[in-house]
């Protein structure tokens, strides 16, 4: 269990990550984070009941809290395998029933970006009203929470980069395990969705919008609110290449840009874009542009 020193530490940290944290894109939405912050209790208390402009996720760490929402009360605890998620505008109580209580509060907003964007906004509503704001919080997003606070406490090289990786591939699971259908709308709206020009911006966007993260096939296809399989042969059938030969071309794509403009270091570049490994990232780089990304910086600075 994390000491008191720890959660200061931690949140002091987190503040710092997420000033420098950009929206990040879901299909038709845009989604900015508002608040990622650790809130310890030491005593038992009653949250009178509020409601704010933001959605929230709450996830308990220790302890027992219980929330009253829309006539309905959830128990929290940090081995229930779930968490709490209740949009905007809906009232709810929190009670603690023990001491020294540990919740992973997150907020964050989430505007449309188009029309779809609404229906897709309405769906998730929807979604949460229908699970009671419960929703099962995986092993996948246990163990990114677990390197998140190693990340913090320790803040080795690179440790804002990658825990900017890391929340947003754990907002990204979030929404991949449990909300993916609402990114294809009704019958109607899946078959205009499927059109070629609308469906392939989605796409290669979300695809964009993820290179910095873990997210493999499985994960980008859950958000999409597709299978893998069909996933591939859509980014094959636009591209010309398959899924993972495209993201990894746009990767390099990315790190050249960055290598040529930003003047940032190798270690700096491969983080920014998701690569633990730097000479994982560095072999990756050579056998795409057949230079090493060194020697690439520095033909861009003497291009200059």
């Amino acid at each position: 269990m994390l000491s008191l020193e720890d959660i200061v530490v931690i949140n002091e940290a987190l503040a710092q990550v997420l000033a420098m944290l950009n929206t990040m894109r879901l299909g038709p939405l845009q989604l900015a984070v508002k608040r990622f912050q650790l809130s310890s209790t030491p005593l038992k208390h009653r949250l009178r009941g509020q409601e704010h402009p933001f959605f929230e996720w709450v996830f308990a760490e220790n302890g027992v809290s219980q929330y009253h929402v829309a006539g309905k009360e959830i128990e929290l605890t940090s081995d229930c395998g779930h968490f709490f998620f209740v949009p905007p505008g809906i009232t709810h109580t929190r009670i603690t029933n023990t001491r020294r209580n540990l919740l992973l509060i997150i907020r964050f907003s989430i505007i449309s970006r188009n029309n779809f964007g609404l229906e897709v906004l309405q769906n998730l509503k929807n979604t949460l009203f229908l699970k009671h704001y419960f929703l099962p919080y995986s092993e996948t997003m246990r163990r990114l929470t677990e390197e998140r606070h190693q990340l913090l406490l320790e803040k080795p090289p690179l440790w804002l980069e990658l825990v900017e990786n890391n929340i947003r591939s754990f907002i990204l699971t979030a929404f991949c395990e449990n909300c993916a259908g609402i990114f294809t709308g009704d019958a109607s709206h899946k078959a205009r969705a499927l059109h070629l020009d609308i469906r392939k911006a989605q796409i290669i966007q979300t695809i964009e919008n993820a290179l910095d993260t873990q997210l493999g096939r499985e994960g980008l296809s859950q958000l999409l609110g597709v299978s893998g399989r069909h996933l591939s042969r859509l980014v094959h059938e636009y591209t010309g290449l398959p899924m993972n030969q495209y993201i990894r071309y746009r990767r390099i794509e990315a790190a050249k840009e960055i290598l040529g403009s930003r003047g940032m270091l190798v270690k700096q570049v491969a983080a920014s874009l998701g690569y633990k490994d730097v000479s994982y990232f560095c072999r990756i780089f050579k056998s795409v542009t057949g230079m090493t990304p060194k020697q690439f910086a520095a033909n861009s600075k003497f291009g200059r």
